[in-house]
């Protein structure tokens, strides 16, 4: 995953951060924070700035001055008072939350503060959650805790309960559009909006080059459509790596081409028009809808089992055209 934490927080993140900022100046900050947004629009780097803001060493201030010893520090990422557990990176363990616990437990060893981000919360297992839930309810002195997690995570209601609740705001287009034209990619993400519209989901489909898969995806989609290529060639970049985005990508193109149906504009419409307007041409509305319930199931029997994608992919596309 790429490293995103050395960007500058966009402009949508600024009144959450600066909320934060007041409740820290005034000495009122709860020592558990829930960062809660969709996936994908910045929770992550939000939970990295207001990590920075709490261990800087003036302690009234709103934000981290970015020249005391901390601050130099976290630029540094050494910060021996700052640690972080990424649930993006597969299941949070009992151990390590443990772990984590056990050095919290003494006195800083630079800052006035300890911080703890717990990225992906919703990640950790039943037992892991129950030992942060133990943390939460007799925190370690001078310890904060910052929670991440989507509009959908299933963070369990006991650790919730005991965080305050930091709901963030979805971007406009345009603020989306002036974060990423200060930005420089390989790739252009402007006709990959019919997949997500969160900037940082887009921001990592570019950087890892998986961005130029979904374009050829719709292209081949549309080829297999008007008979020009077998089922065999749509799939054929597919891998173990770009399973679950060979899924994704289905099932989001169903779901934008029943909405194009209904006159609603979609994004990045221009892009996929052309394979929209033959998904509904060759099967119909309500085999349409068939189709994406089908894509759907099989997205959830990919998180509880291992399967055959390419046999699977490879029968969805034949059940298209039959």
């Amino acid at each position: 995953m790429i490293d995103v934490n050395d960007m500058a927080l966009p402009s949508w993140l600024n009144g959450n951060r600066a909320e934060v900022g007041e409740l820290k100046a005034k000495q009122a900050l709860s020592h558990a924070l829930l960062l809660m947004g969709k996936d994908g629009g910045g929770q992550h780097l939000l939970a990295n700035q207001i990590a920075f803001d709490i261990l800087c060493d003036q302690k009234q201030a709103k934000k981290a001055c970015g020249e005391c010893h901390s601050c130099r520090l976290n630029v540094s990422k050494t910060h021996p008072d700052y640690h972080i557990l990424d649930g993006r990176e597969g299941t949070i363990k009992v151990d390590q939350i443990r772990q984590i616990i056990a050095k919290v437990a003494t006195s800083p060893q630079v800052s006035h503060a300890k911080v703890v981000v717990l990225a992906q919360a919703s990640s950790m297992n039943i037992n892991a959650a129950n030992a942060v839930l133990k943390a939460l309810e007799e925190p370690p002195q001078g310890t904060y805790f910052i929670l991440t997690g989507d509009a959908t995570s299933q963070l369990i209601a006991t650790v919730r309960s005991r965080c305050l609740l930091v709901n963030l705001p979805e971007p406009s287009s345009h603020e989306v559009d002036e974060w990423f034209n200060g930005i420089e990619l390989e790739d252009d993400v402007s006709s990959i909006k019919w997949v997500t519209q969160q900037p940082f989901t887009l921001y990592q489909l570019a950087k890892t080059g998986r961005s130029l898969l979904y374009k050829d995806i719709v292209n081949n989609i549309g080829q297999y459509l008007k008979n020009e290529v077998p089922a065999d060639l749509v799939l054929t970049k597919l891998d173990n790596k770009n399973s679950a985005d060979f899924v994704f990508a289905f099932s989001a193109l169903f779901h934008q081409c029943i909405c194009y149906s209904t006159g609603a504009r979609i994004p990045s419409q221009e892009a996929i028009e052309p394979t929209l307007n033959l998904l509904i041409g060759r099967l119909g509305i309500h085999k349409l809808m068939d189709c994406f319930a089908r894509l759907q199931a099989l997205n959830n029997k990919t998180q509880k089992t291992n399967l055959n994608l390419q046999m699977q992919l490879k029968s969805e596309l034949i059940y298209w055209l039959s």
